[in-house]
């Protein structure tokens, strides 16, 4: 009675997998976390999903990281930081605003590492261009496939809010930028 046709069949299902789940070590686990900046149970998921191929493995996992990206792009972004660059000659000034949900993200350094390539994009293209869906420096994505990657990992929502750029036309002319509280955005109400 306890031990039917039914509930045998149904454990030799788990015992089948769980013997699959062995083949998954460790290491497979270690390494798909450094490539991809998953958590482990993610890690781990992605490979008994895609059956130990570690490629796909990272497909399933960025497959993943958009939709949640995509999940979290209705949550208010409100902490975040201001950049500012200045070309080495002073003649162009560029400043952008990248926000996410916690200040505690706005710290970390996959945050700041991603404002610093938005800034360096952002100081080479003409005033009023769409700035996400430019090249990220390093790799042939665009900024936009990197900032849902950066969703992916920090679990929060990560936006450009807006950027702009003020360039000197007089022959001494120069630009200076100055941000109030190292760019923490500041608001009081």
């Amino acid at each position: 009675p306890i031990w039917g046709t039914s509930k045998f069949l149904n454990h030799r299902s788990i015992f089948k997998d769980v013997s699959f789940m062995a083949e998954i070590t460790a290491t497979m686990i270690r390494e798909l976390r450094e490539r991809t900046q998953a958590g482990m149970s993610d890690c781990k998921s992605a490979l008994v999903e895609a059956e130990g191929d570690m490629e796909k493995a990272v497909e399933v996992i960025l497959k993943k990281g958009i939709v949640k990206a995509a999940a979290r792009a209705g949550k208010v972004a409100a902490e975040g930081e201001v950049r500012t660059l200045v070309s080495a000659d002073g003649k162009r000034g560029t400043i952008v605003e990248v926000n996410t949900q916690t200040d505690f993200v706005s710290r970390g350094e996959a945050f700041k590492d991603f404002v610093s390539k938005v800034i360096e994009v952002a100081s080479k293209l003409p005033r009023g261009a769409e700035i996400v869906s430019q090249k990220y420096p390093g790799g042939d994505k665009t900024i936009d496939i990197v900032r849902q990657e950066l969703v992916s990992k920090t679990g929060e929502n990560t936006v450009v809010r807006r950027w702009d750029a003020l360039e000197a036309k007089e022959p001494h002319g120069w630009v200076h930028a100055y941000v109030h509280m190292g760019g923490k955005r500041f608001f009081r109400a």
